[in-house]
């Protein structure tokens, strides 16, 4: 069969502009869902793929459509639903998608959108169908890769299969793009097992259930998550306590210091308050943690400073001479990135970590612009991001993969915090500090999974700074 632009017949209707087509791959309904065997009869599966297939022909729309087919009957069915057909030459899902964005490559479309022609609750398509860089869509496992946008003429190796939104991931950083991932609720079920249709409320016969009408209805929850910033020149951490830093963006921290990124540290607590002891020295505490702090430092491979604020722990207030203090900082500093407790944290209890948060962010307001704080007599300083951790709704990644150890390492360097935090009972404590590493660990695993690499530490991230 030849595999030619003679194989491929236009959608019903085709923008001047080609910005983004859709292509979906679509093999013989008869062969279709045969996972599915012993749940539903060869009719109804059959039912089934054409019912799922026209739902994401109807999502791709108003963007051109293209069905990528070997079967004449899903080609004769793709024109009547308004698709284009570009014909595989064959030899299965990777080779038959990677046919189809060479053959709309050729006809002038910069972006295709692949979208797996099973996805019962797909809408809208166009919305995940982004121009710049690669974005991908997670099946609701994030093991597989429903939808992939990815430029066209850049070679893209696909690599469908268990496993495949990692391996997806991993291609476009290959090729150097930027990654974008979207979680979407209404695109991220598919429907390959009996398992899945039990899930989504579908009956026997492969239809929604009367009662739910499964497929319609749902609510449409999408998140948007980038992956890494440029490492920058230079980085500032500002956070409530002695450890915090090394707990929320230790290992982004070791990762830019390999990378040549000067760290710097502000800590806005004199940490007196992190002890269940309540015979201790607090002062003889207070001293502890400032070493320890910049152990830890020196543990992510710092080259910056190492400040303190110094308000009491659990004292820290919003006011303007805490800001002035911060902004001069940012100031003398001149940090291309900003990190910082998410204020914004819905039921947050330690007021430390909220008005930390308040504070980093009117501070940064504050460093722009040459109006505030005109006694400090230093130029502005705008920086380039801020990243909040500790979001509910983080929209960045940083892939820390290699990076895991440096952060358990920096942390282990806040002794006194052994029993308070980590749960460990002393130096000696051979399992507590093993379970501890897991955990650490298993954490990092957790943000990974969610932008398709081994580890990461997520962030909301601030642009409009």
């Amino acid at each position: 069969m030849q595999s030619t632009v003679q194989n491929l017949t236009a959608p019903a209707t085709t923008p001047a502009t080609k910005p983004v087509a859709v292509l979906v791959p679509i093999k013989a309904f008869d062969l279709a869902k045969n996972r599915l065997s012993g749940t539903l009869e060869p009719f109804d599966r059959q039912r089934l793929a054409r019912e799922l297939a026209a739902r994401v022909v109807s999502a791709a729309h108003p963007l051109p459509v293209y069905v990528v087919c070997e079967d004449d009957e899903v080609a004769a069915w793709a024109h009547a639903h308004g698709a284009g057909v570009i014909r595989s030459p064959g030899g299965g899902l990777n080779a038959a998608v990677e046919h189809g964005v060479s053959i709309l490559t050729t006809e002038g479309y910069p972006f295709v959108c692949v979208a797996h022609g099973d996805l019962p609750d797909a809408r809208d398509l166009s919305a995940v169908a982004g121009t710049e860089g690669a974005t991908f869509v997670p099946d609701r496992h994030g093991d597989g890769t429903n939808v992939a946008c990815v430029p066209a003429g850049v070679g893209f190796r696909f690599a469908y299969g268990p496993g495949s939104f990692s391996r997806h991931v991993a291609e476009a950083r290959r090729l150097g793009l930027a990654v974008r991932v979207v979680h979407d609720d209404t695109l991220s079920w598919d429907i390959d097992t009996s398992d899945d249709l039990r899930a989504g409320d579908v009956n026997s016969a492969g239809m929604p259930t009367d009662a739910a009408r499964a497929w319609a209805p749902r609510t449409s929850k999408a998140s948007t998550m980038h992956l890494d910033l440029p490492v920058p020149r230079r980085a500032l951490a500002i956070a409530a306590h002695p450890d915090d830093v090394e707990f929320q963006c230790g290992a982004t921290f070791a990762k830019w210091a390999a990378h040549g990124c000067q760290l710097h540290h502000l800590i806005c607590t004199d940490g007196s308050k992190g002890s269940w002891d309540p015979n201790i020295d607090t002062a003889e505490l207070v001293a502890t943690r400032a070493v320890e702090q910049r152990k830890a430092a020196d543990a992510l491979g710092s080259t910056g400073e190492v400040r303190f604020l110094g308000a009491i722990d659990g004292e820290l207030e919003q006011n303007r001479v805490a800001v002035g203090a911060i902004a001069r900082i940012i100031r003398e500093l001149r940090p291309d990135v900003v990190l910082a407790h998410d204020p914004w944290r819905r039921w947050r209890l330690h007021p430390d970590h909220r008005n930390a948060g308040f504070l980093a962010c009117d501070a940064v307001v504050a460093a722009r612009d040459p109006h505030f704080f005109p006694e400090h007599g230093l130029a502005p300083h705008r920086p380039a991001a801020m990243l909040l951790f500790e979001s509910e709704e983080p929209d960045h990644a940083e892939d820390v993969t290699g990076y895991e150890a440096a952060k358990v390492r920096a942390l282990l360097a806040h002794v006194s915090q052994f029993e308070t935090t980590m749960y460990i009972a002393d130096g000696d404590d051979a399992a507590g500090l093993e379970a501890f590493d897991t955990h650490i660990r298993r954490e990092l695993a957790a943000q990974g999974r969610l932008i398709g690499v081994a580890s990461a530490e997520t962030f909301l991230r601030l642009r409009d700074l």
